[in-house]
């Protein structure tokens, strides 16, 4: 019984807590109702010539709907005291607008007055009022003139208008009206109808905020558009490019025609970007800017600056021409591809492909230090992008996201790269490349291979080609004239089996190293000699020639002096290979303040008198050393106060500026003991290298003495 008491209790609690939640709400309904909730309207239109009233300043459209209150607009047009027509509108709770519109049975009249109040349920605003003003509307209702002529329209079924025709259309009405072409502010403008019996309409909106009645353009005749605009072609551009130039195709002039860019395609917009002649973009994509065409030229400049263009992003380039389809086209941002040299294009050296890894970097940063290659980001930002470059200039590209590496905790939880043996960036497994080059030949270029060096030793001439940098030397062609004075030319062919020469009296080993006996060749005569390539990647790449190197067979050496840096002539001399050549006095004035020292010959130092054997030409240089004759200034010390390091130092005068003191050594040091002059000698090592003594007077004054 209890039990069944309590439920009855708990149940009646719940009811009455429900009745007293809603008893709450009601009073409180009451309450805001009761406290003038209808704020007063404003108003935006009471134009002269208009058949409506327009305004705001409705009660909140939450509190509508929150608190279920039905608006009404009030509207009272009065011509002085007489009312000329009343009206109203009413606005539900559930309606969100911000803006009411009275609709009249008469137009308003200019000096006119309308009175305006707000009904919120049962409480109303205080009434508020506006003069009916003359408006650009009602003052040019009776005398616009509507265009005549061709209105082309592409969407010609659908009478739908673009932008650039609804532009078209405006600039029609007010070349139509030049009186008060100042005054419009736009148009609404609608084609209706089907195939030959289409009609334009406008509805002219003034600046003033009046507008008209719909009028129709009886003598404007609607042509369905068939043509496409004219296409354009751009001159290759990639990733670091600031400036994307292009040219309009066809002749001139180019007025009137309308070039847009988008920087950046979406994923959707490139897929149809070109669909149906619309080149349309989405909101991805980065908006459409209008490009400056020449009018005489066609051609077009787009200032991208640094940061717009990125790897493999889609830009979008639309041409339109009045009256016509638009034509478009989009591209692809590619990586900026250098060209670098290289001596054999089929084959890379190593140092080769750094220069390509480098130059790649370096083509593709900005000028402002921007890499615009996939290089790291987030917490591998910092990491580059990798660089793989095989022997035959195939490139891959991997972001340095793709980097293989472990976290160093212990320092900010910095990325740390894992590399290869040979120093570059270990990825991870199952990387992908965000780019390939696999065209070399637009990246390296085959120059000519080096000069051969020729050489006359040991009884044969001997012409060697560099093929540790020119691996792919093809042949080496030498020419002489013989011992008998007849023309020779010898060449030396590399083949699939190795080196061969097509003459007897030639040798060449497995190195393309061709050997001709000096006796063959006429004493006095040059030997010429060049090296020839297989060429380059593409057939425009021709082999290439080294140019000729040159060898003077002769039995004489020259010996010449080099003043090096003096002035004067000394004469240069021939002698006979093998001679042993006695090495003159110096004749050559010295430069200011030197003296000669010694001869050099390479890195040998001589002196006159002494003999060098002569083999090739040898240049004998002059070495000149500063003229060194210092002296020292008098030195004051006191009994028993050593003179320092540093008073010697300072007392050395008397040499040439472009020298220090190295060194100072005392060989003798002056008596100290007792009061009077004395001497020292010191040994001073200058800057050149050169030592020189100098005596020093040292002056020892009492020990009560200061130098003042």
């Amino acid at each position: 019984m209890r039990e069944q008491t309590n439920k009855i209790l708990k149940t009646l609690c719940i009811y009455m807590l429900v009745i007293s939640m809603m008893l709450s709400n009601l009073v409180g309904s009451l309450d805001v109702m009761a406290a003038g909730i209808a704020p007063n309207p404003t108003i935006t239109l009471a134009a002269a010539g208009s058949k409506e009233v327009k305004g705001g300043g409705l009660l909140g459209a939450n509190r509508r709907k929150k608190q279920n209150i039905t608006t009404t607009i009030y509207v009272t047009v009065k011509n002085g005291e007489t009312v000329v027509e009343e009206a109203n509108t009413v606005i539900e709770s559930t309606n969100k607008a911000k803006e009411w519109v009275v609709k009249l049975q008469n137009e308003l009249v200019a000096g006119y007055t309308v009175y305006v109040k707000q009904k919120c349920n049962t409480d109303i605003s205080d009434e508020v009022s506006a003069v009916v003003k003359e408006t650009s509307a009602s003052k040019h209702k009776n005398s616009i003139q509507m265009p005549s002529g061709d209105f082309y329209l592409e969407q010609f079924s659908s009478n739908i208008i673009s932008e650039d025709e609804k532009a078209e259309a405006l600039q029609m009405i007010k070349d139509a009206n030049p009186s008060f072409s100042d005054e419009i502010e736009s148009i609404d403008f609608s084609i209706k109808g089907v195939e030959e019996a289409k009609k334009a309409y406008y509805i002219i909106n003034y600046k003033d905020n009046s507008k008209s009645e719909e009028i129709e353009a009886p003598k404007l005749k609607i042509i369905k558009v068939t043509e496409h605009s004219r296409g354009f072609t751009l001159e290759p551009y990639d990733v670091v490019s600031t400036v994307i130039k292009g040219k309009l195709d066809g002749d001139g002039p180019f007025d009137n025609i309308k070039v847009q860019f988008s920087s950046k395609l979406s994923e959707a917009a490139k897929k149809n970007f070109c669909e149906s002649g619309t080149c349309t973009i989405d909101k991805d994509s980065s908006n459409f800017q209008t490009i400056d065409v020449n009018p005489q030229t066609g051609e077009f400049s787009i200032d991208v600056g640094e940061n717009t263009l990125e790897l493999d992003k889609v830009i979008g380039i639309v041409v339109k021409e009045p009256h016509k389809f638009a034509t478009c086209n989009s591209s692809v941002t590619e990586i900026a591809i250098p060209k670098v040299d290289v001596k054999d294009p089929k084959k890379l050296k190593p140092e080769e492909k750094k220069a390509i890894v480098d130059a790649i970097r370096k083509a593709n940063t900005t000028a402002s230090g921007i890499s615009k290659l996939p290089d790291g980001t987030a917490d591998k930002k910092g990491v580059p992008a990798v660089i793989q470059v095989d022997d035959s200039g195939n490139v891959k590209i991997f972001s340095g996201n793709d980097v293989a590496g472990t976290w160093d905790w212990d320092n900010g939880g910095i990325f740390v790269p894992e590399t290869n043996e040979d120093g570059s960036y270990k990825l991870n497994d199952g990387a992908k490349s965000k780019t390939t080059l696999d065209k070399p030949e637009e990246l390296v270029k085959n120059v000519a291979p080096d000069a051969p060096k020729l050489e006359n030793k040991e009884g044969n001439v001997v012409i060697t080609p560099n093929l540790e940098v020119d691996t792919d030397a093809k042949k080496v062609v030498v020419e002489y004239e013989g011992a008998d004075g007849s023309k020779k030319t010898i060449t030396a062919t590399k083949t699939d089996t190795g080196w061969t020469v097509d003459n007897d009296k030639a040798k060449v080993d497995e190195n393309g190293v061709v050997s001709i006996p000096t006796k063959e060749i006429k004493t006095g005569t040059k030997v010429t000699a060049s090296v020839e390539d297989e060429g380059g990647l593409v057939p425009e790449e021709k082999a290439l020639d080294s140019g000729k190197a040159e060898l003077l067979i002769e039995n004489k050496y020259k010996v010449t002096y080099d003043a090096n840096g003096g002035s004067g002539t000394m004469a240069e001399e021939e002698v006979n290979t093998g001679s042993n050549y006695r090495i003159s006095e110096n004749k050559f004035t010295p430069p200011a303040d030197k003296e000669f020292d010694h001869w050099m010959i390479g890195f040998e130092p001589k002196n006159p008198g002494e003999t060098t054997e002569v083999n090739n030409d040898i240049t004998i240089k002059a070495i000149w050393k500063y003229k060194i004759n210092p002296t020292a200034s008098e030195i004051d010390t006191t009994v028993g106060h050593p003179v320092s390091y540093q008073m010697y130092k300072d007392a050395i005068k008397d040499f040439p500026t472009a020298l220090t003191v190295e060194h100072i050594e005392v060989k003798s040091a002056p008596d100290i003991s007792k009061v009077g002059g004395t001497q020292a000698t010191i040994e001073v090592r200058f800057s050149d290298g050169q030592f020189r003594t100098i005596p020093v007077t040292v002056n020892v004054k009492p020990k009560a003495w200061t130098n003042k």
